[in-house]
């Protein structure tokens, strides 16, 4: 999170997609999710557009089988984030059933994230003359 926040701020969306993509695979190989602490900086350092905070927020919904679990554990560093957070998971999850989810989103499992098209969730890389 450190890293991609970092890019962001000194202007670097290939170090942002970059670390996107390690976050992607990292959770489609292992049997691990961020941590509280980890969501809470990610919505603390960017803005509400961030396509980092839209994957967090598709893993949670689509593939994460403790959400209550992540969400005892944000409640309980009292996380300022965690209404907006619930928020926008229940904003993806209607999404999701509404049949109005970014074609990403339709996949379940976290094996099927290898497969899922990252640029979704990319920052444009823009060429500078």
């Amino acid at each position: 999170m450190r890293l991609y926040v970092f890019a962001g701020k000194y202007l670097i969306p290939r170090l942002q997609n970059v670390v996107v993509d390690a976050i992607i695979v990292t959770f489609a190989e292992c049997d691990t999710f961020l941590p509280a602490e980890s969501t809470t900086y990610l919505f603390d350092n960017t803005p509400d557009d961030s396509p980092l905070r839209n994957l967090v927020v598709d893993f949670l919904v689509l593939s994460y089988d403790h959400v209550p679990l992540h969400f005892r554990e944000m409640s309980e560093q009292g996380t300022p984030h965690c209404q907006i957070f619930t928020q926008l998971v229940f904003a993806r999850y209607v999404e999701r059933w509404s049949g109005k989810a970014r074609s990403g989103a339709e996949l379940k499992g976290r094996s099927t994230w290898k497969n899922v098209n990252r640029c979704e969730y990319h920052v444009a890389e823009v060429k500078r003359d």
